[in-house]
């Protein structure tokens, strides 16, 4: 089989009011992982839906082995031997299917008109074991019982059995712990050796100067230049995504508050309780799996088997309304499920939780007033839109994640909070906005509210916490003050070892 290759030639994509992708000349090959990176917005998403065959209205070339191709559709994309792992794996994935379904979806056919279950599971189990590959859950489980972290992993097993010969990976380990990431790209490695081209699309620094061989910067739709990874500095690719140099968030000891502003305990199990002070910034993290999400959710929406203190007096949330209305405030990890309504405009998305205060005595919204807060919040997060009254689906993933801070950012504004809880505040922010979220997180702290720093990113969760709980099987196994912060000690904390783990 030929090595394979993929050469782009003044490939462009415009929305309205805003050029996507502009005249972006580019090589991929086989046997190279090849990573795209940029800020918000630059372009990365569109190119690989457009080599993907989402967008089928693009300008330029596209060439496969030298032969001229149209990839107007996913399917002649997928004959072609291109398969996506995408950074939102809800929009993959049939939830009503089993796990084996969704691997076999794209070639079912083949094996006859009607397949049982249990043949489809022996399928998928021959396919996985002929890639050295086993996944962590039941074959027969429906994706919508999955996480999001199984998910993604599923979408990456259903392109390596589908003998692809290009995987693009948007952001693959978003919702993925050290430990999963480290398995990830020891596949990608091996993809490597088989001679597959690999797109790797990623914010992540460390992770782009592990992985890659060649890095291409894109920047405001347009491509800045691909360079050799052993020929620049993570300094020197963050200059080209942002078009300056980065500047290090220093985080410096504060004098802590002994008052606590929320406390919970499990009824279950006593030994179980969490502490968390006005004004502090509680870094959660662990393995994924390891119960963060879920407890979040338990405080924001209630649980039976938690006990809730609030400014050290006992709650009863029953419901993510009652949080709210005692100052409770929720960003979740799976914006689009979760957090935004995607056929509605940025105003909508924004006001969502405050349009009360937005209304006229006639029940009306005040659209001067709602649309210059709007402005004023989108811009201070500088989210990129071409009008307040655009569908948010129409953002990148990173901009969709800002909107939804803004929300409660407005909130609090409005009617103060008393505890903000963020759950994997970051995935999808390029380098820049990560920055500015960390200030965002400590400025609301610093006001007197209690923040819950949830991600399984422990460097982002070293660089803003003043405090570290780690989790590992839904329970809190380590308290860390940041005087004691160790990524090393976290990890094995996290992963369950008593020893410190040395790469």
């Amino acid at each position: 089989m030929d090595r394979f290759v993929l050469v782009t030639k003044k490939l462009s994509k415009r929305f309205p009011g805003v050029q996507a992708l502009k005249d972006i000349d580019m090589e991929i090959r086989g046997g190279e992982i090849h990573s795209l990176v940029g800020a918000n917005g630059a372009g990365k998403s569109t190119f690989a839906k457009i080599i993907s065959g989402v967008y089928k209205d693009y300008e330029g070339e596209i060439f496969i082995n030298g032969e001229k191709v149209v990839l107007d559709t996913p399917q002649k994309s997928f004959q072609y031997g291109i398969s996506v792992v995408y950074q939102e794996v809800d929009s993959a994935l049939i939830h009503y299917f089993t796990v084996a379904e969704n691997l076999l979806m794209s070639s079912v056919t083949q094996y006859g008109s009607f397949v049982s279950q249990k043949k489809l599971v022996k399928i998928a189990k021959e396919k996985l074991k002929s890639l050295g590959l086993k996944l962590p859950f039941d074959l027969n489980t429906r994706v919508s019982e999955l996480s999001v972290s199984q998910k993604q992993l599923l979408l990456i097993f259903k392109s390596l059995i589908h003998n692809s010969r290009l995987i693009i990976f948007d952001e693959p380990t978003s919702s993925l712990g050290p430990v999963e990431v480290e398995q990830l790209f020891e596949i990608i490695h091996s993809l490597k050796e088989r001679g597959i081209a690999v797109l790797y699309i990623s914010h992540r620094m460390p992770e782009i100067f592990t992985i890659s061989d060649k890095i291409t910067v894109f920047r405001d739709g347009r491509k800045i230049g691909t360079f050799p990874r052993d020929e620049v500095t993570p300094d020197d690719i963050i200059r080209y995504m942002i078009g300056k140099s980065s500047q290090k968030i220093e985080i410096s000891s504060k004098e802590m508050s002994n008052t606590p502003i929320l406390e919970i305990h499990r009824k279950s199990d006593e030994s179980q309780k969490l502490v968390l002070y006005k004004g502090e910034v509680l870094g959660l993290t662990g393995l994924v799996g390891a119960g963060k999400t879920e407890l979040l959710k338990e405080i924001y929406t209630g649980s039976k088997d938690l006990k809730v203190a609030l400014d050290g007096k006992e709650v009863r949330i029953k419901t993510s309304t009652d949080a709210v209305k005692m100052g409770i405030y929720f960003l979740p990890e799976e914006r689009r499920k979760e957090g935004l309504l995607i056929k509605e405009n940025l105003i909508w998305n924004m006001l969502l939780p405050s349009f009360g205060d937005f209304a006229n005595a006639l029940g009306f919204m005040k659209d001067k007033e709602a649309a210059q807060v709007s402005k004023r919040f989108a811009e201070k997060l500088r989210v990129k839109f071409a009008d307040l009254r655009q569908r948010v689906e129409s953002l990148s993933g990173g901009n969709q994640q800002k909107l939804i801070i803004a929300r409660w950012l407005i909130k609090n504004e409005l009617k103060g909070a008393r505890v903000i809880l963020f759950d994997e505040p970051t995935v999808g922010i390029d380098v820049g906005a990560k920055e500015e979220i960390y200030n965002i997180v400590r400025t609301v702290a610093e006001s007197g509210i209690g923040v819950i720093f949830s991600s399984s990113d422990i460097d982002e969760v070293l660089k803003v916490a003043d405090r570290i709980v780690v989790m590992r099987d839904n329970k809190f196994i380590a308290e860390i003050e940041r005087k004691d912060f160790s990524e090393e000690k976290i990890l094995s904390l996290a992963a369950g070892r008593h020893e410190i783990v040395k790469n």
